[in-house]
């Protein structure tokens, strides 16, 4: 009997084992199943994310290329060049200038006669905004030159054309970024083995936000459409604008946008509804001191700046002894005649 019993009891405790070990077993492949479906969904996961980043870049490109829009980086980069280090400080220190840049001042217009470098001085002032939003998320930028020898550098269209592929190239720049660093991490999740499971924190890994969709419909139905006339860049611009925490937008020699044809008035107006649509944005303006123009910006400023002589001799006056030094012939003279030579430019320049 006690065999017998002995017997049972073995049974019973290898029965034990036996099921304990399959409930193990189970354990361990249900764990694994587990694992590999979740790694498959984090697979699938990151690649509807490449394929929207590389569906938005693409997108953006596209439509930057249709836009075919006026260059202003090469004006831009031309009349930087022509500036002298150390000058321009008078404006770029100013209070106007400073309230603009970091404070309530939304418009703000900078007028001077033909010839006192209006144009050497907004290059300055856009690099200077430039450096001011390096790293900084969430703001828009973008700069204009009117011109009086380039026809497509003079409508209210070829500032609406210019301002919307400077704002989507800035777009571009992020969804190209993010795509590429999408791509890195989708080459990650599909190198690891089922052995392997899930990445512990590919998917929480920050990406900046993508979902541009109102701008990514009107992009699509306007190119559909084939159309640039302004109405349809205007709900672009809006839609662009509307992404944005702020913006900045610089334009240069608005009086060089012709009377002729309501070229110069249809500018005007555009800019009106812009800053009436986006109290958002902030507009710097530069010009000769026109009635037509004069009158516009009574209306529309909150900031008003004219480029007086004295600021504007002495940036020449600096930029006459910097070529004094740096020329051999000139450097070789002796005071006296330095002394004339700048008095006798000094009193030609009357600010030019």
């Amino acid at each position: 009997m006690a065999l017998a019993e002995s017997s049972t009891s073995t049974q019973y405790f290898q029965g034990n084992v036996a099921s304990g070990n399959a409930r193990v077993q189970y354990g361990n492949v249900h764990h694994h199943y587990a694992e590999r479906t979740e790694l498959e969904q984090q697979q699938r996961t990151i690649k509807i994310r490449v394929d929207r980043a590389r569906d938005v870049r693409d997108t953006i490109n596209d439509t930057i290329n249709w836009l075919a829009a006026p260059d202003a980086s090469f004006t831009h980069h031309e009349s930087y060049k022509k500036h002298e280090p150390g000058t321009g400080r008078w404006f770029l220190d100013g209070e106007k200038f400073s309230s603009w840049l970091t404070a309530a001042s939304r418009i703000l217009w900078l007028h001077g006669k033909a010839g006192c470098c209006k144009t050497t001085l907004c290059s300055m002032v856009i690099e200077h905004i430039s450096r001011h939003l390096s790293g900084k998320q969430g703001i828009g930028f973008a700069y204009f030159y009117f011109s009086f020898r380039d026809v497509a550098k003079q409508s209210y269209q070829a500032w609406l054309l210019s301002t919307i592929s400077q704002l989507l190239f800035a777009t571009w720049k992020k969804a190209d970024g993010i795509f590429k660093l999408l791509e890195s991490r989708a080459a990650i999740l599909n190198s690891r083995q089922e052995d392997d499971g899930p990445h512990p924190d590919i998917l929480d890994w920050p990406v900046d936000k993508l979902d541009i969709a109102p701008v990514y419909d009107d992009l699509r139905a306007a190119r559909a459409r084939n159309h640039k006339h302004p109405k349809d860049l205007e709900f672009i611009l809006h839609d662009l604008l509307s992404c944005k925490e702020s913006a900045y937008l610089v334009l240069d020699g608005l009086d060089e946008s012709p009377e002729t044809g309501d070229l110069r008035k249809d500018v005007m107006e555009g800019l009106k509804k812009t800053v009436d649509e986006h109290e958002h944005v902030k507009m710097l303006i530069t010009s000769r001191q026109e009635s037509d123009i004069e009158v516009f910006m009574s209306q529309l400023c909150d900031s008003i700046v004219a480029i007086e002589v004295k600021p504007v001799n002495d940036d020449i006056m600096r930029y006459v002894n910097t070529e004094m030094e740096r020329h051999q012939k000139l450097s070789s003279l002796d005071q006296s005649t330095k002394n004339d030579i700048k008095c006798t430019l000094a009193e030609k320049a009357d600010g030019m």
